[in-house]
């Protein structure tokens, strides 16, 4: 298959370093000074357990035309810097399907306006990291917490859906697929946001946030109270298995969490990009604040958590 990859940042390097080495053709529209790194070194991955590296020279382009042919574009960016891309690819024609995995809370609307309904396929992937000196030291997160999760708008199973699943499965990636992404994305953001709130609270620290159980505390009580606004809005929590924090013990919950943090799932996984996207976890964490509040819901404790959140 011919990829079209927007950006070389983690995830994209991650996806794009292991679809190449299965045997996908991949093509990098970069700019500024990633450019320059994956054109004179390709895309260079390094396990943080392991430290395998896997490295590909992927064809580069600095610009997309508007007939531009590729059997996929894959958009792995982060949600502040979305806007600026979909009017570039709404002038493409040639792209008949569009991945778009960014973490955004708000629902599709901005994306069906620039794409139509049947362009974009819809993602979210499960392993995160950071990037120095032009290699992303990185984590693939566990098929129990967080596979790299695809869905269509619609819910409907597709052949294309299909065919990214078995894309990324052979890649070596544990994946599921979801109905219903726009809850998936809610509720992903209903806990993942406290959560980066909590890590800022603690100095920015995995290992000191695991000595703090107040935070912790604080951390369980904002996200019941982010799942109390879903259940408002009619929106369910996705999926099921992080009901768990409606109904387990706040105690239990801050015990589990205590013996999760100081692992590299967590240190490479989240806490690099929680350091390294302020711009994106402010607007996240503005978002959050919008629909939760925007409920009957009372949130003291969401509204307490995210004030640790910084403005870049």
């Amino acid at each position: 298959m011919k990829i079209l990859y927007f950006g070389a940042g983690v995830i994209g390097s991650i996806t794009a370093a292991k679809l190449g080495v299965s045997g996908h053709d991949i093509t990098v529209l970069e700019r500024g000074e990633r450019l320059v790194q994956v054109r004179d070194r390709g895309i260079v991955i390094r396990h943080g357990v392991t430290g395998e590296e896997t490295h590909i020279r992927p064809a580069v382009i600095e610009t997309l035309g508007r007939d531009d042919y590729y059997d996929m574009a894959l958009v792995p960016v982060r949600a502040d810097h979305l806007p600026a891309i979909l009017p570039v690819l709404a002038r493409n024609r040639g792209i008949k399907n569009i991945l778009i995995m960014v973490n955004t809370p708000k629902g599709y609307r901005g994306i069906i306006d620039m794409l139509g309904r049947d362009r974009f396929l819809l993602g979210f992937p499960g392993m995160g990291g950071g990037l120095a000196d032009g290699v992303v030291t990185y984590v693939i997160a566990k098929p129990l917490v967080q596979p790299t999760t695809f869905g269509e708008i619609d819910g409907k199973t597709t052949k294309r859906l299909a065919a990214t699943v078995a894309m990324f499965k052979r890649a070596g990636f544990p994946v599921a697929v979801e109905r219903n992404m726009d809850a998936w994305q809610k509720t992903h953001v209903c806990w993942i946001m406290p959560f980066a709130a909590a890590l800022y609270m603690a100095g920015s620290s995995a290992a000191a946030l695991a000595e703090r159980p107040d935070i912790l505390r604080l951390m369980v009580r904002s996200i019941r109270e982010c799942f109390r606004a879903l259940r408002t809005m009619s929106v369910p929590v996705t999926p099921s298995k992080l009901r768990m924090f409606e109904w387990l013990p706040a105690g239990l919950l801050v015990e589990a969490l205590r013996r999760q943090l100081p692992t590299p799932d967590i240190e490479i996984g989240a806490m690099l990009h929680v350091r390294n996207a302020p711009g994106e976890m402010r607007q996240l964490c503005d978002d959050l604040l919008s629909i939760v509040l925007g409920t009957s819901v009372k949130a003291g404790a969401l509204e307490e958590i995210m004030s640790c959140v910084p403005r870049p």
